[in-house]
C-alpha cells in the first residue's frame, strides 16, 4: 500500500508526498482522504497541495495559534457525567473535511429536507401553535416569560433560519 507515489501524483505535488509521509489509513476504518489502497482521493488533492505549500513548521505553528485561541477564548467543554466536572479544551481538527460534489449533492437533498422540518417547528413554536399539546412545551410556545419576542416576530415574517441552504451556498476556497 503507497501514499501517493511521485509518478502517481498530480504535477508539483512532491510537497504533497512529503507532508503525507508515514500517513496510513487505519486498517478497516473508512478514511475520507484515502482509499483503501492508500491513493488520495481526487477531491483532496487541492487542499492538499495548498496545505504542503505552506510546508509542516508553517502548518505546526498555524495549529498552535488555533489552539492558543480557542484556549484564551474560553472555549472548552465539560463532561457532567464526570464527578470532577473539569473543563476541557474544545478538540479542533484544523483540516476540514472535504466532500466530493457527488456526495455533498446527495447530503444536501436531505439537509434541505430537515432544514425545512426544522423551520417549520420553529414558525409553529413561536407562531401558531398547532404542535401544542403534542411535543413543544408550553414555555416554547412564548406564553411564558423569557421567550424572546424577536424569535416570534421572524416566525411571524417568514424568518428562515436555515435558507443558505435552498439557495445552495457551499464553502469556496
Amino acid at each position: 500500500m503507497s501514499v501517493l507515489t511521485e509518478s502517481e501524483a498530480p504535477q508539483g505535488s512532491g510537497r504533497v508526498v512529503q507532508l503525507l509521509a508515514g500517513y496510513r489509513p487505519l486498517p478497516g476504518v473508512y478514511d475520507e482522504m484515502m482509499s483503501p489502497d492508500g491513493e488520495v482521493r481526487e477531491h483532496w488533492h487541492d487542499l492538499l497541495a495548498g496545505l504542503a505549500a505552506l510546508g509542516r513548521e508553517e502548518l505546526s505553528r498555524r495549529f498552535a495559534a488555533a489552539d492558543r485561541y480557542l484556549h484564551d477564548s474560553g472555549v472548552f467543554y465539560r463532561v457532567y457525567e464526570d464527578e470532577a466536572g473539569l473543563e476541557r479544551g474544545w478538540p479542533l481538527t484544523p483540516i476540514p473535511l472535504v466532500i466530493a460534489a457527488d456526495e455533498w449533492e446527495r447530503l444536501k437533498v436531505a439537509l434541505v429536507e430537515r432544514a425545512h422540518l426544522v423551520e417549520r417547528v420553529i414558525a409553529d413554536v413561536y407562531g401558531a401553535g398547532n404542535l401544542q399539546g403534542k411535543a413543544v412545551a408550553g414555555c416554547v410556545r412564548g406564553r411564558q416569560p423569557g421567550v424572546p419576542a424577536a424569535a416570534r416576530r421572524r416566525a411571524a415574517a417568514g424568518w428562515r433560519a436555515f435558507a443558505y441552504l435552498r439557495r445552495g451556498h457551499r464553502a469556496r476556497p
